[in-house]
């Protein structure tokens, strides 16, 4: 059997109405994935997780639906996070492309924030749940939300989130 050939926009849009019947094996399944694909470097008391766009939509599709394989005919985006000190302190910064805040632009809040906290929970230093979770949830809600509500059409340049001690601290270009 021949892998159906998908485009990063549709492998993004059938991720997007998937993700919420993943059962628990399957979302275990992608976190590990997403986890092996990550390039975790310490650097003093920082923790640096890098971690590209394709390589998220790659762990999500090849459990959602194994049969499709994308096809990338651009550079595909960098996103990483950033870990000050120990991470139960809640001091991150995460970079997310402007690729991949273009894919968070055209889905929901909730798919986009299950897909970016995936990545951040199984980060090297990364809460593994909990009240660190939960807050950086909360966090996440309010960025990726911002993100989808901005009056931009096509994000052009990355963008910076700061989290200080769980809560959301501003945002910077990239």
């Amino acid at each position: 059997m021949h892998p159906e050939l998908i485009t990063e926009d549709q492998a993004w849009d059938l991720i997007q109405t998937k993700i919420a019947s993943a059962t628990a094996e399957q979302r275990q399944q992608i976190q590990q994935k997403i986890k092996s694909s990550m390039n975790i470097e310490k650097n003093g008391d920082e923790t640096v997780a890098t971690f590209s766009d394709i390589s998220i939509e790659n762990a999500y599709i090849s459990v959602l639906d194994p049969s499709a394989l994308i096809v990338s005919a651009r550079k595909t985006g960098t996103s990483k996070i950033v870990w000050h000190g120990a991470a139960k302190k809640g001091n991150l910064d995460l970079y997310l492309s402007a690729g991949m805040l273009n894919k968070l632009k055209k889905g929901s809040i909730s798919a986009g924030v299950g897909i970016v906290m995936t990545a951040l929970l199984y980060a090297a230093g990364g809460p593994a749940g909990g009240f660190a979770a939960a807050s950086l949830n909360a966090a996440l809600k309010f960025v990726v939300g911002a993100v989808i509500k901005e009056n931009i059409k096509h994000f052009k340049a990355g963008r910076i989130m700061k989290i200080r001690n769980w809560k959301y601290k501003g945002m910077s270009y990239q």
